[in-house]
């Protein structure tokens, strides 16, 4: 359904099926960004634990925990912009609302597409450092 606010400007969509979908999804979406914020505090927490503790190896692991923190930060982030803007579009109803939250969406999307190319790519490169590593082995 395609209209106008009060004001004439802003087409308006409610359609139930949309709103219903969206309601459904946003407690989830809501959680589990709630839950990426948790993560992310206790693997920054850990970090850091790991850096004070000063030994050569605990740097490589602080580290690791810092990136994973600082991506979770990010996950969590536009997890709960999509959420939000799933509860400001049900409340106005406005085609605009509903842009907002599918970009928010998207750019959920667009970090998880990019975090599982790099996944399979920092894969591949192990898969070949082990392979030359086993390969330099003598078989004695």
């Amino acid at each position: 359904m395609t209209t106008s606010d009060m004001f004439g400007d802003t087409e308006l969509f409610n359609h139930p099926v949309t709103a219903e979908a969206l309601g459904a999804t946003r407690p989830w979406v809501r959680f589990i960004g709630i839950l990426g914020y948790v993560v992310a505090a206790l693997m920054g927490v850990g970090a850091i634990v790991v850096f004070l503790t000063g030994e050569a190896g605990g740097v490589l692991v602080g580290i690791t925990w810092a990136a994973t923190a600082i991506v979770y930060f990010f996950i969590a982030r536009f997890l709960l912009a999509y959420a939000h803007s799933i509860g400001t579009y049900l409340a106005s109803g406005r085609v605009s609302d509903l842009n907002a939250a599918l970009l928010a969406q998207k750019s959920f999307w667009r970090l998880a597409g990019f975090l599982t190319i790099a996944g399979i790519v920092i894969g591949v490169l192990w898969g070949i450092v082990l392979a030359a590593l086993l390969a330099s082995v003598p078989l004695s």
